[in-house]
Order: C-alpha cells, then structure tokens, then sequence
C-alpha cells in the first residue's frame, strides 16, 4: 500500500493548490518535506487524516471548534454572496488498483446577529477506482460505501502507527493510544477476528451460538423448565453485570484521560506552581512581620513613655553637678544630721557617747559649734544628698537610653525585614507575570485530580463486585446444567442439539487453545523484535524496552546487582525512542506476514510528522537508517537542521520544502 499524490486545496495554510508527489520506488522509498517550525509541516499530516477520516488531530486543551479548516486569506475576500471549497485529494496505490479520494467541503458567510460567521453549506466525498494497467476500465465506488473501503484500506484505529505525530506518541499515554495499543496489534495479527469467532461462540452470554442451541433442548416436566427459566434468568444477569464493567471501563478510561491531562498540565505548569506556592508563603510572613513591626513599634512607645524625665533632666544634672564641683568650700557637716539633732541631745542634757552637757561645759559649747554647720544653717548635706540622687539619676538614664535604643533597633529591623519581604514578593509577582497569559487554578487542578481518583476507585471497586456477580452466576448455571443433563437424557429428541452444542463447544476450546498459542507467540516475537530495534536504533545496550501483559510499553535500566530496574520518569527522547521500537517492531512484524503470504492486512505507509525533534544527533541517524528497511513507503515532514543527521540521501526519491514568506500568512510547496 502506498499514496502516490496529496492535492491540498485551500486547506488550513495552504493557499491555493499545493500538489505532492511521493516516491514510490522500491529503493527510494523516502519521500521528504523540510520546513521550520510554525511553517505548515503539522498541517500536511492533518491534511492525511482529513483526506482518510473527514477529522483532524486536536491538540490538547483545544475543541474541534477551534480549527479552521479553510485558509484564513480566502475568508479575508470573501462576502455573503460568494462560497469557497477546502479539499483534499488522495491517490492511493494497492497492487494494481489506484483509488482516487476526493474529500471537499464548501463554506459561506452567513450574518448571525451583525457578525460574519463561517457554515459549511456542502460536504462531498468522491472514490475513483481504476486499474492501473487500463485506466479506462475505472468506476465511481458509490458514497455511502465509501468510507467502509478507506477504513478497510486503513483501519482507523490503526492510524496512530501509520500517522505518526511525534508530538502525540512522546507521551503514550495521550489521545488513547495506550488503550489502543493491544487491540489494534490483535487486529493487524488476526487474532482480533479469532477474539470475536470466540465471542460469537460462547462469550456473549445469552445471546451466544451455544446459548441460542441449549434453548433448542426441552425437558419433560415444569421442573425442567423452571431450571431452564433460571439458567436464562442467571445469563440476563450476567449480561447486565458485564455491560456495567464496560461502562465503568469506559468511565475509567475517561476519568484516567482527565487524570493524565491535569498531571501533565500541572508537570507543565509546576515552576509556576512553585512560584504560586512561593508567593503564599511570602504573604504568610509579610503579614507576620507586618505585626512585628507593630509590635516592635508599641515597644520602642511603651519604652519611650517609661521615664522620658531621665532623658530630659539629664542636661540640667550634668550641669549643676559641674556648678558643685567648681565650688571651694569644704564640706563639714555630719550626713545624716540636722540642727534639731543636736538640739534635741541639749534639752535631753547627755549626749549620745554618754557626757553630760551642762549650762557651761565643753560639751555644750562643742555641739553648739557643729550646730552651725547642719542644715539648715549649712546646706552642705543637701548637697551630698543631691549628688547621690543625681547619681542615681544618671543610672536610671543610662538604662533608658540602652532600652530606647534597643527597641529602636528591633523597630529597624523588623521595618527592613518586611521592605524586603515587600520586594521579594513583588518579585515573584513579576515572575509569576511572566509566566502566566492568565490565572492557573492549581488547587482547583489538584482537586479534581482527587475527585478523578477517587471516582476511580469507586468503579474499580464495582467492576470487581460485578465480576465477582458473574462468577456467581456462571457456578449457578453450571450447577443448573448439570441438572437439566440428567433430565435430558430420558428425551432422546434432544440428540441432535446435544451433538451439535458439543461440536460447537469442541470449536470454541479448539480457538481458545489456538488463540492463546498464537498470542503467546505474538507476544514473545514483539518483545524480541522491541528490543533488538531498540538497541539498533539507539545503541543502549544498558536499557531493556518490552511489553508488560498489558501491552504498556515499559523501559528498564540496568543496576549494579546486574537486573533491571524499571524507569517510570522518562526523558522527551527516550519516551520517543521507546515507542519508535514499537512502531518499527509493528511494522516489521507486518512485513514478516506479508512475506509468509500469512498477513491478515497489508503493509501500511509511514507518515512521520517531527519524528526527530527530541533526538539527539546520533540516534536520528540510528532511527532514520531502519525507517525505510521497515516499510514500503516512508513520508517524512521534518526540520530543515535535522535533515543532515537522517543521512537518507540514498533512499531519497521525491524531495520538498515549505516556503513561508514573511510577509505572507499562507505556505507552499516547492520541489526541489
């Protein structure tokens, strides 16, 4: 199988008619299209699908809505009187039979409400089918069987291999490819069609072949029927327990796609979550040190207001103690005492060593004498008395001082703590600015991200409840048929149906035994080949790649005890080269069939789109050197600084380039 031409048409940005012609030598079978980024390469592999599907691959985080198919210079020129055509045109070579598929929609302007809105008025879908070797013998195929050829051509579920985006297949687990992954390997191996004769048979339940031929044997008697009636009753309910598992799988997966999309949205996003995160610690301490300047301010206040006269009196003391120390006179009263001392010692008449003090004695002439040098005659003591409180003054000063200056401190730096938590959070408000275009709700993320959890466990607890239902059921009808076995062995009529049920069942074990071999086989061969293309094309001989029973591609490193340790956080490149050996693995498998004359389906084209923007130089080289050994044709868009490590100059038959003006919105192809 392989496309010999794409026509686009108006289509997205491409303006006009663009024409590709791919190489469909045996030897060169690469055809290439170089462009820089956010010149149209993405654009070429929509058109593929649009072609094949009438869709297009919507980016994450975008509605179908969001695209515009028709190129945005057409609109530009258009009113409400004219229409325009986006198309696509595909010529597809299968053995001797090309099939041309024309896939065109026309659009009009319609005025909704004083605006200019954009309807398609008409979808058309063509299919010319002609042998290649007389091109008169060709015929329109009708339209309604159209797209049941192109899905039989391509299966659609097949799509993500032979349609690679590199964008999409970096993460597996995007789009549904992972869900797909297993299903569409049985498809392309047959084992798919073994699957549904299997179904057909007996696993439908009620309405399976066996089911529909034991309704066919009749008992004698209401006992019989009874059981019968039960057994029926039994496979009604484990029809309903099963449709429950396939809409709680269904809810699984969509629950698991919403999971995926917001824990890839916030690995995206998570510096700025971290800024976010920042920035509200950074309030948390702003308002805390903003009370710590308040409480710092009420502090340096309340020590202010405790003794400010020290501060105040201070000048005056250092200036009277000065005056008192220039003075000359000699202090000699008695501290402590005053003249109504000494003229208390007189009346009492003794003084207070003992002596007597008579009218005339020494004693009293003496104390007289003393008396005329205390207070208030002589202010000598006050004096003294002065010095000491102002001393103590002074202490009271040199405290306050020292306290006011160290709550005016603490007031300081408690103020320069919160300027500066004032401009480091502006700072993060910056450069959380910068990184948003709008509001990122990371708390409302992470909330459904435990809603989604949490509503998985609960249809994963029910699934299993469910299964364990039907395994009740199933012990019930097998208990059921083994009572009506003995009843029906007295109505000989029932022979032939009993033949016919044992054939039928003796069918049923024969594919399961086959299905499991070759499932085992297919299973084993995959693994091998995924890990020999793996090491091929990436030369990692430390590094195991492989399917798990679930058909998930799993990447392993290898540890110092000598085994293999599975690597769950992967690089951008060593996602791509993982499910690159997987791809190649396929199509590899595929072309082993054919050459077996065993393939259930033909070998599909390649289409690459960006399939080396993660890679380094090296595995470029690796990975491009097996592309076109593995498939028949091989349609690659690319970067233009990529094209030289491909070194696929020799398998090389049609080449091409984007050519995107600066001053032009649309793109075209050229040949070169």
């Amino acid at each position: 199988m392989k496309f010999e031409k794409i026509v686009l048409q108006n289509f997205m940005r491409y303006k006009g008619e663009n024409r590709i012609d791919f190489s469909c030598d045996d030897t060169k079978n690469v055809t290439v299209v170089l462009g820089d980024n956010t010149v149209g390469k993405t654009t070429l592999a929509q058109a593929f699908r649009f072609g094949l599907y009438g869709e297009i691959l919507v980016e994450d985080g975008k509605k179908k809505e969001d695209y515009v198919l028709l190129n945005k210079d057409v609109i530009e020129v258009m009113d409400t009187t004219s229409l325009a055509s986006v198309g696509v045109e595909l010529a597809i070579l299968n053995e001797d039979i090309r099939y041309i598929l024309k896939r065109e929609i026309a659009y009009g302007l319609k005025l909704i409400k004083n605006q200019l809105e954009l309807k398609d008025v008409n979808h058309t879908l063509t299919l010319r089918k002609e042998n290649i070797n007389d091109t008169d013998a060709a015929s329109y195929v009708k339209e309604e069987k159209i797209q049941g050829i192109i899905d039989e051509l391509f299966p659609r579920d097949m799509s993500n291999y032979f349609l690679f985006d590199g964008e999409k297949w970096r993460d597996i687990k995007r789009g549904g490819i992972r869900d797909s992954i297993k299903e569409s390997v049985h498809k392309m191996t047959g084992l798919s069609a073994a699957k549904r004769a299997m179904y057909h048979l007996k696993d439908m339940g009620g309405s399976s072949a066996i089911s529909k031929m034991k309704k066919n044997i009749q008992g004698s008697g209401q006992i019989y029927d009874n059981i019968q009636r039960d057994v029926d009753s039994h496979y009604r309910k484990i029809e309903k327990a099963e449709d429950k598992i396939k809409l709680n799988q269904a809810d699984i997966n969509k629950h698991n796609r919403e999971l995926e999309q917001i824990e890839r949205w916030l690995e995206e996003n998570k510096s700025t979550e971290a800024v976010q995160k920042n920035i509200k610690n950074t309030r948390l301490v702003l308002s805390a040190r903003e009370k710590m300047v308040e409480h710092s301010f009420k502090a340096l206040r309340n020590q202010v207001s405790a003794q400010p006269w020290t501060y105040f009196a201070r000048p005056m003391l250092e200036e009277a103690l000065a005056i008192l120390k220039q003075t000359s006179s000699v202090r000699r009263d008695i501290p402590h005492m005053h003249q109504s001392t000494i003229d208390y010692l007189i009346r009492r008449g003794k003084c207070i060593c003992g002596t007597p003090i008579t009218g005339e004695g020494e004693a009293l002439e003496h104390l007289l004498s003393e008396r005329n040098y205390l207070p208030p005659a002589d202010i000598g003591s006050l004096l003294g008395s002065f010095e000491k409180t102002a001393e103590q003054w002074r202490g009271k000063y040199d405290r306050y001082k020292e306290n006011v200056l160290d709550a005016a401190i603490d007031e300081t730096d408690a103020i320069n703590e919160y300027d500066q938590t004032v401009i480091e959070l502006r700072q993060l408000e910056q450069q959380l600015e910068q990184q948003l275009h709008g509001s990122l709700n990371f708390g409302e993320k992470r909330s459904d991200l435990k809603y989604h959890r949490e509503q998985i466990n609960v249809l994963t607890a029910d699934t299993f409840g469910q299964r364990q239902m039907i395994d009740t059921y199933k012990k019930k009808i097998e208990r059921l048929e083994q009572e009506k076995a003995a009843m029906e062995l007295k109505n000989k009529n029932n022979q032939m149906w009993k033949e016919r049920i044992a054939l039928a069942e003796e069918l049923y074990c024969s594919l399961c035994a086959e299905y499991e071999e070759k499932e085992k086989k297919l299973f084993l061969n995959l693994n091998q080949g995924i890990q020999k293309n793996f090491e091929d094309m990436f030369n990692a001989k430390d590094k195991r790649i492989y399917l798990d029973s679930g058909y998930n591609i799993m990447m392993s490193y290898q540890n110092e005890k000598g085994g293999y340790t599975v690597e769950n956080n992967l690089s951008e490149g060593e996602k791509i080269a993982r499910n690159f050996a997987f791809i190649v693995t396929i199509m590899e498998y595929a072309q082993n069939q054919k050459l077996q004359k065993d393939k259930m389906m033909d070998t599909l084209p390649l289409v690459l789109d960006g399939p080396f923007s993660k890679l380094g130089q090296e595995n470029i080289g690796l990975v491009a050197g097996i592309l076109p050994k593995m498939s028949e044709q091989v349609i690659i868009f690319m970067l233009k600084k990529d094209w030289d490590y491909t070194k696929l100059d020799e398998y090389v038959g049609r080449r091409y380039e984007i050519d995107k003006r600066a001053k032009e919105s649309y793109a075209t192809i050229k040949n070169i």
